[in-house]
């Protein structure tokens, strides 16, 4: 194969090497990649001889974001299933802001309890923190960005959580002082509240958000008749 061919072959693997990780998303691979280099040093000398280098820099860098990303999946996932257990818990019990989201939902319904709003849906079930986060959605687009923000920080708080455990383990294992362990542990267990603190953050948000809406348009309603008259 003549150079100038070899040239524009690598010149392409390249551009798309580089489209494939901006594919990826950004919190994954970051999360993922931390996640990855705890597995290099927890294995060492068996990495390389498990995953040899292609001796083509770009396909490596291609390949490493993949497994990065991959890492950072399977922890989103662990995180987001985490996540829901808490939606769960709010939802059965009625807690963590639930009854006030309830209460705004049916309110921007004009219903008065559930049990309408149901009816009035024609629904036996109905996710109600889903359905204030439509409803706010569709009155304001821009709102879809704030709670995106506070989700993606949940999700981070809780995998660095995750991610702080193995790396305690690692300190054990390797004989660190015993306050680089500690302070492992406990950046682990912070870095859970936060999380935590972080969901009902967009707990309380989509109630007193969806509140305010609905405040603004009775308050919009009801100047409109008044408007009507003074022009008349």
């Amino acid at each position: 194969m003549p150079e100038e061919e070899k040239s524009d072959v690598a010149s392409e693997a390249k551009s798309v090497s580089a489209s494939f990780i901006q594919s990826l998303g950004l919190v994954e691979l970051i999360l993922g990649g931390v996640g990855l280099y705890w597995l290099r040093l927890w294995y060492r000398e068996q990495v390389p001889g498990l995953f040899p280098t292609t001796g083509l820099s770009f396909v490596d860098a291609g390949l490493l974001a993949f497994a990065a990303a991959l890492v950072g999946k399977l922890l989103c996932l662990l995180v987001n299933t985490m996540m829901a257990v808490v939606r769960l818990v709010a939802e059965k019990y009625r807690v963590l802001y639930y009854k006030r989201i309830e209460a705004a939902v049916c309110s921007y319904s004009d219903v008065a309890d559930l049990a309408a709003l149901l009816a009035k849906l024609k629904q036996e079930k109905i996710d109600l923190i889903e359905l204030g986060s439509y409803y706010l959605v569709l009155e304001d687009p821009n709102q879809r960005a704030h709670f995106e923000l506070i989700r993606t920080r949940a999700i981070v708080a809780h995998s660095t959580a995750l991610l702080a455990l193995p790396y305690a383990f690692y300190f054990v294992r390797e004989g660190a002082p015993t306050s680089m362990i500690l302070l492992g542990l406990a950046g682990s267990l912070l870095f859970l509240v936060l999380g935590f603190l972080e969901q009902l953050d967009y707990l309380r948000s989509l109630a007193e958000r969806l509140v305010a809406v609905r405040t603004a348009r009775k308050k919009e309603a009801d100047a409109q008749p008044s408007h009507t008259a003074s022009k008349t």
